[in-house]
């Protein structure tokens, strides 16, 4: 029987054992998506009725007409702009086994990284933001962006399978 379950994530195995994962994450945390889009709003409001007032005059009877049409068209370049920035996308993490990972085409050998594992960032009374990251140089460097903690949690347990070392 075949799942009706989607996948967060793909797993390909290359010839030579090499395992690409590739997900979707987000740029911006989905915490600040929520203020992102206020913000917007409250811009484009007052922007949307002075410009139809400047382009149709605020005393006569197109001014409403101009100002409802100026507020569609600001918010369907808003949208646009607010994905954009948003940047839903995929990304590709490389798993070299008994080697390293690439992150981004850059390259984090095992013998460097001390730890892998996930971060979540707690946002109020939300499940808040995961990544999964590997820690090497002092510094927690990001495996993923902004994504759920089961995924983050896959990922990094991807990534010490298939380094051959046992992380305490």
């Amino acid at each position: 029987m075949e799942s009706s379950f989607k996948k967060t994530y793909e797993r390909n195995v290359l010839s030579d054992g090499t395992i690409e994962i590739t997900h979707k994450q987000v740029r911006i945390p989905p915490s600040a998506v929520t203020a992102l889009f206020l913000l917007m709003t409250v811009i484009l409001l007052p922007a949307s009725c002075g410009a139809a007032g400047v382009f149709f005059g605020y005393d006569s009877k197109d001014s409403h007409v101009g100002w409802t049409v100026l507020t569609v068209v600001f918010y369907i370049v808003a949208i646009f702009a607010f994905f954009k920035v948003v940047g839903v996308g995929t990304n590709n993490i490389v798993i070299k086994p008994n080697q390293g990972v690439i992150i981004n085409g850059k390259s984090l050998p095992y013998s460097d990284i001390q730890t892998v594992g996930v971060s979540t960032i707690a946002n109020g009374n939300k499940k808040g933001d995961s990544f999964a990251y590997a820690e090497a140089h002092g510094n927690k460097i990001p495996l993923t962006k902004h994504v759920s903690a089961s995924l983050a949690n896959a990922i990094s347990e991807e990534v010490k399978n298939a380094s051959g070392h046992s992380w305490g």
